[in-house]
């Protein structure tokens, strides 16, 4: 769709965007070739930034593709993400980015005081529920499981197909034993993913749920009580 659409005013954030698709696609496990897929990616974010090299949504797109491409290296994307914040400090998308980095840079106070700015910025915008996850991973970030509980469940309840947030929340959830809460993620979840399992979720290092996992809230004893909800 994006490459139908693109137009060459616009070309240089279609390309980024298309950057962002190859990093779910890496994520999500959508593709057989991941090592083409992190080239493809890496490849349509440089050719974005050489289009428009002062496009705040440009810089931030690639900011998060390199750092995700990267394997959650936070150097390889750092200095875009600031040229975005720099370049336009009213976008969202650009503290989005900003705050990205600070989270796999491990500066959770930097992750989350950016994250909060996106949110604030994307309120009420279709963003909303893109930032809000943001705002929640970098709020688990800072083990303030408060606030990351509530930007997760406002970025499930703005995009009903959105599985991320599910699936932290799920983790969240049973870390605290709100089973009954964790059981709602749970079935959403096999809805949204028919291979669902969690053993898969627990045991799996490929699933995407690093941030919980390097917080080691993936323990089996956290789900026992869902085993049969599975």
């Amino acid at each position: 769709m994006l490459s139908e659409a693109m137009d060459s005013r616009n070309a240089a954030q279609f390309l980024g965007w298309q950057a962002q698709i190859a990093v779910i696609n890496l994520i999500e496990q959508f593709t057989d070739a991941p090592e083409d897929c992190i080239e493809r990616g890496k490849m349509l974010a440089a050719l974005s930034i050489e289009m428009d090299p002062m496009n705040s949504v440009v810089l931030s797109t690639a900011a998060n593709a390199h750092v995700l491409l990267d394997r959650g290296d936070a150097a390889s994307g750092a200095d875009l993400a600031q040229l975005a914040v720099r370049v336009n400090p009213a976008n969202p998308l650009a503290w989005w980015a900003y705050a990205n980095v600070a989270v796999y840079a491990g500066d959770a106070v930097e992750a989350l005081k950016s994250a909060r700015i996106a949110s604030r910025l994307a309120a009420r915008t279709p963003l909303q529920f893109w930032c809000d996850f943001q705002l929640g991973l970098a709020a688990l970030r800072a083990n303030d499981l408060s606030t990351a509980k509530r930007a997760l469940e406002t970025s499930a309840s703005l995009s009903p197909q959105f599985r991320p947030p599910r699936r932290y929340l799920l983790a969240i959830y049973a870390h605290q034993k709100e089973f009954s809460r964790a059981a709602r993620m749970l079935v959403q979840l096999k809805k949204l993913e028919p291979k669902f399992s969690l053993d898969g979720f627990v045991n799996d290092p490929k699933y995407p749920v690093s941030l919980v996992r390097k917080e080691k809230m993936l323990t089996w004893s956290n789900f026992q009580n869902l085993t049969t909800a599975d």
